[in-house]
């Protein structure tokens, strides 16, 4: 029995180097993916950009006009390019989704696309570039 339990734990103390790293990674993933649950959603047509202020004016008919402020970590896609976008690709007019929190008075934006540009994919290739 006593020879049993210590073949155990020397298999847990072998084995815990070798997946510390695997649980760290499955824990920044879970942290990543709790932080977009809280964000809030925004649908609407764009019409104003402010490439100097990071400033983007968002219209939508059912919640009216929202400004977010754009910061260099907010993920941006577009219909028209393969990896990340800038706040330059957008344009007035053009329909986009937002994610956002609340930063007191102000609305940061998280994430800002077009419909069908498909960001998932686009921030699964972006993390991986970034690991």
């Amino acid at each position: 029995m006593k020879g049993q339990l210590s073949r155990v734990l020397l298999c847990v103390a072998l084995l815990t180097p070798a997946l510390a790293p695997r649980l760290a990674v499955a824990a920044e993933k879970n942290a990543f993916l709790q932080d977009k649950k809280n964000d809030l959603e925004f649908h609407g047509s764009i019409t104003a950009i402010d490439t100097n202020a990071l400033t983007v004016a968002v219209n939508s008919k059912e919640k009216g006009a929202m400004t977010f402020a754009v910061s260099k970590d907010s993920l941006l896609f577009v219909k028209h390019k393969k990896g990340a976008a800038t706040l330059a690709d957008f344009k007035v007019g053009d329909e986009v989704n937002a994610l956002y929190r609340q930063n007191g008075t102000a609305l940061a934006c998280d994430s800002l696309w077009q419909p069908g540009s498909n960001p998932r994919e686009k921030e699964r290739k972006i993390e991986k570039q970034s690991q």
